[in-house]
């Protein structure tokens, strides 16, 4: 692995864990192994690495997650739902099992970055809204084929959805439990499915 990979790996880990302002150079000199005059031959400063860390945890998640799940064309509506909640749960409970339990890394993000720094903010809504956009496909698509309430409006329903993963896993923080997450995402599954 580069160095510059090292220093965009580690950094987005740590921002995951300690968050962007509570992520020194430093740290990221020290976890990472590499020096400090490579941090900038490679980047001009924190942010730049942050937006790069946040670009490559935004691309991994379409990749690994979303592609497999929620825009997986090969299954019907209902499994891509499924299958979704499932993985969400999953990985949330892998998370559960480290040390400590530090949420999603662009929500956390979100939460500390988006009134301060316009860069971060930008490519944030953009990433949230492909994948309110990906949800929503898949409710319109169960909607017309008969796998969801006809009563659901896939455009409400995909920020919802959204806003349901994001508000219970801050929840699960505070709560020191999965099982606030589990329980609603079963609670928008009945919602939705018919």
């Amino acid at each position: 692995m580069s160095n510059r990979d090292k220093l965009i790996d580690t950094a987005a880990q740590l921002f995951h864990s300690h968050g962007f302002e509570g992520t020194s150079i430093d740290m990221i000199m020290r976890e990472s192994g590499v020096c400090r005059s490579n941090f900038y031959y490679y980047f001009e400063s924190k942010e730049a690495l942050g937006l790069l860390a946040t670009k490559k945890a935004i691309s991994e998640f379409k990749e690994k997650f979303l592609s497999k799940t929620i825009s997986n064309s090969v299954l019907n509506p209902l499994e891509r739902l499924d299958s979704f909640y499932e993985g969400a749960i999953s990985y949330n409970h892998f998370l559960f099992s480290q040390d400590c339990y530090p949420g999603c890394f662009f929500g956390n993000l979100a939460s500390e970055q988006s009134a301060i720094n316009e860069n971060f903010r930008s490519v944030l809504r953009d990433f949230f809204q492909e994948w309110k956009d990906s949800i929503e496909q898949c409710l319109r698509d169960g909607v017309e084929r008969g796998f969801f309430s006809e009563e659901i409006d896939p455009t409400e329903m995909a920020g919802l959805v959204v806003s349901q993963i994001e508000g219970a896993i801050l929840l699960s923080k505070v709560d020191n439990s999965i099982d606030t997450f589990e329980a609603t995402c079963g609670v928008m599954r009945k919602l939705i499915v018919k």
